[in-house]
């Protein structure tokens, strides 16, 4: 009985260790689908900086997530899924109900958003 009890926990730190532990599910609440393509730039892919400026295009119903630099080059530019961008920074979500034509400006990652029209 022992050694079966002992192999049994065994077996699962193995399996655990193999397989890990599974990344909470990312809760997204817009209601366009996951995978809707977006712009964002290199500076927020890449460098790892925090998402300060998003437009909800009122010609296209497209979405933007940008660091907030005032100067991107045509090469900045990268097209990831909505979903993505949700994993990139949760704190997005709140801009969920944006309506097209307006965009939604911060100063840090834990600032409020100020809204405007485009």
């Amino acid at each position: 009985m022992k050694k079966a009890v002992f192999l049994s926990i065994i077996t699962m730190s193995i399996f655990s260790g193999l397989f890990g532990k599974k990344e909470d599910p990312v809760v997204f609440k817009f209601t366009s689908p996951e995978n809707e393509a977006c712009f964002t730039c290199k500076h927020v892919l890449d460098e790892k900086k925090p998402i300060l400026y998003v437009s909800h295009d009122e010609d296209d119903g497209g979405w933007q997530f940008l660091c907030g630099a005032d100067i991107h080059e045509e090469t900045d530019a990268k097209i990831v899924s909505l979903l993505e961008i949700v994993k990139i920074d949760p704190s997005v979500n709140a801009l969920h109900e944006m309506p097209e034509g307006v965009c939604a400006i911060r100063e840090t990652k834990d600032s409020d958003w100020k809204f405007y029209k485009n």
